[in-house]
């Protein structure tokens, strides 16, 4: 592995995803992020939402690259692929590619929200492991077959995702407003968070975004929810 090679693509990578989730979330709330922060700072405020988004994608990519490894040992790559079974099989991937892409322009165009870059993010991740493939094009930066494997789908799936992971963030803070007291006074708002040097805040009755000039902000303090699990059998259906 080539250290200087793989940082060189690192380095843009980091900042493509960082400014695709930054662009998803704040976008959503029509404010440019880039005139409150700089370029540098973009991987910097980006990184704790990616990386905890991130996780659920990561786990179940090297976990379904892991559930293929015994049966690569018994079907080899292009074994039987002339056989009927393989051939419909083809046509079923190739018909259901052609449904996922259906799917994904209607989305594009017929449906209203930049949260919809989600779900054209979780089709897109269908069909986008058959194109990556054995990732022979990156042979150069990893070695090892499986490893290449999984890191590029990971890095792929990572990148598709991170503009929907912004805007379902930025819907998040629009339908969960909190009680929040500033300089003595309370609000009972959505905390956007901090961009440069101005504190932003969504009002939901009038769908409006206040900024708040760091300067002028002697006391913030907001309610915190409790934390709960992503499922629960407790409630009563």
């Amino acid at each position: 592995m080539n250290l200087q090679k793989v940082l060189g693509i690192l380095t843009p990578y980091s900042i493509t995803t960082s400014l695709l989730y930054l662009f998803g979330y704040w976008g959503s709330f029509d404010v440019n992020i880039l005139d409150y922060i700089a370029l540098s700072d973009v991987v910097k405020a980006a990184l704790y939402p990616l990386l905890y988004s991130s996780i659920l994608v990561i786990v179940v990519i090297i976990v379904g690259n892991m559930l293929t490894m015994p049966l690569e040992k018994h079907m080899p790559a292009g074994a039987g692929k002339n056989l009927p079974e393989a051939k419909y099989f083809r046509f079923l991937l190739w018909f259901f590619n052609l449904v996922f892409s259906a799917v994904i322009l209607y989305t594009i165009f017929f449906v209203a929200g930049l949260s919809r870059w989600f779900s054209i993010a979780a089709f897109s991740m269908l069909f986008i492991p058959s194109i990556i493939g054995d990732a022979h094009f990156a042979s150069d930066f990893i070695g090892h077959r499986k490893t290449r494997v999984i890191v590029l789908n990971i890095m792929m799936g990572v990148l598709v995702y991170s503009f929907g992971w912004g805007a379902i963030n930025a819907k998040g803070v629009k339908e969960d407003t909190k009680t929040v007291i500033i300089n003595e006074t309370t609000y009972q708002v959505g905390v956007i968070g901090w961009a440069g040097d101005y504190l932003f805040l969504w009002e939901d009755v009038s769908k409006s975004v206040h900024a708040l000039n760091k300067s002028s902000v002697s006391e913030f303090l907001f309610s915190v929810q409790p934390d709960k699990p992503i499922f629960t059998f407790s409630d009563e259906l």
